[in-house]
């Protein structure tokens, strides 16, 4: 299993950042508010996930679909995880019905909280889920 951390980064600064705010302090802890991508997320293969966004709807591969995790790739042809800030670069998922499909990493911008801009969070448009509820949706 392995945990990954989205990468957040400030792509349109307002106000300047003083010592006690950082890019982490400012970052709205709620997924709604972030596009619906979490801080972070763990990943095996044979992990059920539910995608979080729209990536091709005529694919089926639309906000809620459910799938099973095939394939892990990583960045530079590595067999694992090497640092914690690493992402892979595709997951293939079997979403039944649907296929099996490549999904990569996206970035989603949303606003800051205390009006200090714009950030950009990168990760995969996924989230656990063995047990749904509409809530989760």
């Amino acid at each position: 299993m392995w945990k990954i951390k989205a990468q957040d980064k400030l792509v349109d600064l307002t106000k300047k950042l003083d010592n006690d705010n950082t890019i982490d302090s400012i970052i709205p802890k709620d997924n709604d508010k972030t596009g619906g991508l979490p801080k972070e997320i763990e990943i095996f293969v044979g992990a059920k996930v539910m995608l979080r966004t729209n990536l091709n709807v005529y694919q089926g591969l639309v906000n809620g679909a459910i799938g099973n995790i095939t394939e892990i790739n990583w960045p530079n042809f590595a067999r694992d995880q090497l640092y914690d800030e690493c992402i892979p670069t595709l997951i293939r998922v079997d979403f039944g019905r649907d296929g099996i499909h490549k999904i990569k990493p996206i970035s989603i911008q949303f606003p800051t909280m205390r009006s200090y801009g714009t950030a950009e969070r990168r990760i995969l448009p996924i989230i656990l889920s063995w047990a749904v509820t509409a809530h989760k949706l």
